[in-house]
């Protein structure tokens, strides 16, 4: 397994009583999605986001984007810091599967885990679906390629940083987007797998942070078997170490991108860390 392109990383904030924090972004995602939340939590421990190896600012490589990869290139990265204390790892939808496989391969590394509206590992993707999301973003992709940036700012870009709104734009336009967003996709399902067969019964202790708000395109009755899926995974741990808990007015793309919301999530996270055991 070829793992020795370098990742993307940033890292702020400063070690002290509470465990670093590690963020693991969701499907397709940044290192940049979790900028109002990682300011937050940085003003009370260490925090290390980073890009997997494909998406945002790091280089894809030959590993490709199963599990087992995944948590091959964040150990690896780990070791160059010499982060070597218990961390509080952090994933968002699909990172939280990542951060799962993770921690079951890692357990004397991990402190707990954070699972940001997670996917979980039974939730099953219908294809129909899957195809529309493609189609959206190949749409995406082919729009941003083919209109210039300044009028892309001027009709999108008003109300964020500009200058995350131009690597958006970047990464959005790369000419191997595609062909790395459906690597990501397609790898879901096998990841789903290997996380439900090493990692079902979590090891540590676990916060679900859920959104609150349905997404216009689910079902009651699909959100409704979503949310039981959360509670049944951070249940399988006794309170108090292990919860659950809501961001009310938050949809699951909104947990992240809009700064209310974000604070609410960084004040749970930052909540758990201080529940946790010292080490």
């Amino acid at each position: 397994m070829s793992i020795d392109a370098p990742l993307f990383h940033r890292l702020s904030g400063q070690p002290g009583e509470l465990p670093d924090i590690v963020l693991e972004s969701g499907g397709l995602g940044s290192s940049d999605d979790w900028r109002h939340v990682e300011s937050l939590l940085a003003a009370h421990t260490r925090v290390l986001v980073y890009d997997r190896a494909g998406m945002g600012n790091s280089p894809a490589d030959k590993a490709g984007f199963g599990a087992s990869a995944v948590t091959a290139r964040l150990t690896a990265l780990l070791d160059r810091l010499q982060w070597d204390r218990p961390v509080l790892l952090v994933g968002y939808s699909l990172g939280g599967l990542y951060a799962r496989h993770f921690a079951a391969c890692h357990p004397q590394r991990i402190a707990g885990l954070a699972l940001v509206d997670a996917t979980p590992v039974a939730h099953v993707f219908p294809a129909a679906a899957m195809r529309r999301a493609q189609r959206v973003i190949v749409l995406l992709h082919w729009f941003v390629r083919l209109t210039p940036n300044g009028l892309l700012q001027r009709l999108f870009g008003g109300k964020t940083d500009p200058a995350r709104f131009r690597r958006q734009l970047k990464q959005l336009g790369a000419s191997d987007y595609l062909r790395r967003m459906r690597a990501e996709l397609g790898a879901m399902t096998g990841v789903q797998a290997d996380v439900g067969r090493i990692a079902a019964r979590p090891a540590h202790p676990v916060l679900a942070i859920l959104a609150g708000t349905k997404p216009k395109q689910m079902t009651d009755a699909e959100f409704a078997h979503m949310q039981t899926l959360h509670r049944e995974l951070a249940g399988v741990l006794p309170a108090p170490l292990s919860r659950t808990v809501a961001v009310a007015a938050a949809d699951h793309g909104s947990l992240l991108g809009a700064p209310i919301n974000a604070a609410e999530v960084a004040e749970y996270i930052l909540a758990f860390a201080r529940s946790l055991p010292r080490t």
